[in-house]
């Protein structure tokens, strides 16, 4: 019985040993780390690492070592630029190896695929760093960890050198070292300054996950710092995803640009604009003001009515309130001719969404429901002039493609603003771009370049002086008829009132087509008349109102695992 309860706790005890303790049958272990870091005058550092690694009895190919080359500083990325030069035995035979960058981290493969190898073997790893050396305003420092803490294996001895670019440099220098675990401050370890190099040794054993990390400062001067162009440039290297956002708007510019340039711009003219003392041939106001500027505004509409007027379809006239406080000013819209066949289409829009069936309107009737109308006359009148050949696509379509694109990209980036804010803040200006290139992005062509141009010589005729006439050569005779006809042309263009100053005294009797109130009439006084009329007619087309790495390891801050270097390794 006795027996039995000692076999069973025996076989307890090996059981859970053999789950809870750590197998030792792979006796894996590094017996000694050696490193040596020679800092050039150029920044990098020429790191060789003698790694003198026993796999005991177990058959492996080789070992892999990891450097981090990724690091986090001012909460941006800083990537250590890497360059292995050659794996070798203890007698500089070199060995099999391939490298891979992943997440970060170079990893060195050494060892040949085919091959098993057991016990102990010597590993020389000589690599190139570029910006590893931390520049402070009072000395430049090496913050390096030997080991990593990523060592899977126990480390039985750590000792590690550094060369400065100059002798003169060592008896002025500041080093320390830390070990343990990732974060610890232990400082199990011997610093010595020998003549010709900084020397740095551990204390004990390093057990798995546990490292050395050296700091060596020195007076400034002696090693190359980049400039801030080459800062820059690592920067954009390094942050590539997070900084190119930044370049979007830029590049949303350029393309915008280009487009304007080849799409957006008019052919050239004549450049030179002469006085002309006719509209284009075939032109009414409606359409002139709309080549004019690219738009159709309320201003238009109002002129193409008074334009009817003048040619015998419509008559105006002036209802004035019926008390000095209570009331407003009226004017009637009389239809006196239809002469559908005669008038262009959007002509005959703007007749049919004047009268409808009937004869007459108030031009307060309209308003809130002529504002319903407008669309389709305005394309009607973009239509009219894509036919004409003086728009090759219309105006208005071009600006709401990109006005669409640009706030869709608006709002896309907008709703951003959470998750990336680069990004969104790159994709809300790149939305504001896109809008405001596309309000020049309407052009004309060559017909409509050169009516542009009459348009403008027109124009410098309706508002000439009196005082200046005397340039214009064959200019016509100033009458009344003259005055009419070319009115509705000068309020599309704004400067009835110029025109109306050129009229004064010869223009004395109100036209029958206006039907006004007073005694006194003038050209003055009747531009005024129509300025108000138009201004009322404006108020009836407006539709209702709606509701890492880079800190310092001297002074107290570093610890195990800090700096640069590091990573780990282990066999496969």
């Amino acid at each position: 019985m006795k027996s039995r309860i000692f076999f069973l706790s025996l076989f307890s005890v090996l059981f859970f040993a053999a789950i809870f303790l750590p197998s030792t049958a792979h006796a894996e272990e590094i017996l000694q780390f050696s490193t040596d870091v020679r800092v050039q005058e150029s920044g990098e550092l020429d790191v060789i690492e003698a790694i003198f690694y026993d796999f005991g009895t177990e058959s492996r190919h080789g070992i892999y070592r990891d450097i981090p080359v990724l690091y986090q500083r001012d909460n941006s990325n800083y990537r250590l630029r890497v360059t292995v030069v050659d794996v070798t035995d203890e007698d500089g035979e070199e060995y099999e190896f391939s490298t891979s960058t992943e997440d970060g981290v170079l990893s060195i493969k050494i060892g040949d695929p085919d091959v098993l190898i057991t016990g102990s073997h010597y590993y020389v790893i000589y690599y190139r760093v570029a910006r590893a050396v931390n520049f402070f305003d009072d000395h430049d420092e090496v913050y390096w960890n030997v080991t990593g803490n990523g060592w899977q294996v126990p480390i039985r001895s750590v000792t590690a050198s550094v060369h400065l670019p100059a002798a003169s440099l060592y008896s002025g220098a500041k080093l320390t070292c830390f070990t343990g675990f990732l974060g610890l401050e232990t400082q199990s370890c011997d610093v010595e300054t020998a003549p010709d190099f900084l020397s740095y040794r551990t204390q004990e054993n390093l057990l798995a996950g546990e490292g050395l990390t050296i700091v060596a400062g020195w007076e400034k001067g002696f090693v190359t710092r980049p400039t801030a162009w080459q800062n820059f440039k690592y920067f954009i290297a390094d942050n590539i995803l997070a900084t190119f956002p930044l370049f979007l708007p830029f590049l949303c510019f350029a393309v915008m640009f280009r487009l304007w340039w080849k799409r957006g711009r008019d052919p050239k003219g004549r450049t030179t604009i002469i006085p002309e003392y006719d509209p284009p041939h075939g032109m009414d106001p409606m359409e002139v003001g709309t080549l004019y500027d690219f738009k159709i505004d309320k201003k238009d509409i109002s002129a193409l009515i008074i334009y009817l007027a003048v040619r015998g379809y419509v008559k105006i006239r002036f209802i004035p309130k019926k008390s000095k406080i209570l009331g407003k000013d009226d004017y009637e819209l009389i239809q006196l001719k239809r002469g559908t066949d005669l008038l262009k289409p959007h002509e005959q829009e703007l007749m049919e969404s004047l009268f409808g069936s009937g004869k007459t309107i108030l031009l307060s009737k309209l308003k809130n429901v002529f504002y319903k109308k407008v669309q389709t006359l305005e394309k009607h009148v973009y239509d009219q002039l894509v036919k004409d050949g003086y728009f090759p696509v219309d105006p208005k379509h071009i600006r709401a493609v990109y006005t669409g694109v640009g706030a869709f990209i608006f709002v896309l980036g907008f709703f951003g603003f959470a998750f990336v804010f680069t990004l969104a803040l790159a994709l809300v200006i790149c939305g504001i771009i896109i809008v405001i290139f596309g309000i020049f992005m309407p052009s004309r062509t060559k017909k409509g370049v050169l009516a542009q141009e009459h348009i403008l010589g027109f124009k410098r005729y309706l508002m000439v002086a009196e005082k200046d006439r005397i340039t214009f050569h064959n200019a016509p005779e100033k009458r009344p008829e003259l005055f009419e006809k070319f009115l509705p042309f000068a309020m599309a263009l704004g400067v009835e009132q110029a025109w109306a100053q050129q009229f004064e005294g010869i223009y004395k009797q109100q036209p029958d087509w206006y039907d006004g109130q007073g005694n006194m009439f003038s050209a003055v006084i009747f531009a005024n008349s129509l300025n108000s009329f138009s201004h009322d007619m404006n108020g009836a087309m407006a539709a209702p109102s709606s509701a890492g790495s880079g800190g310092s390891g001297l002074g107290g801050g570093g610890f195990s695992g800090g700096g640069f270097g590091g990573g780990g390794g282990g066999s496969w």
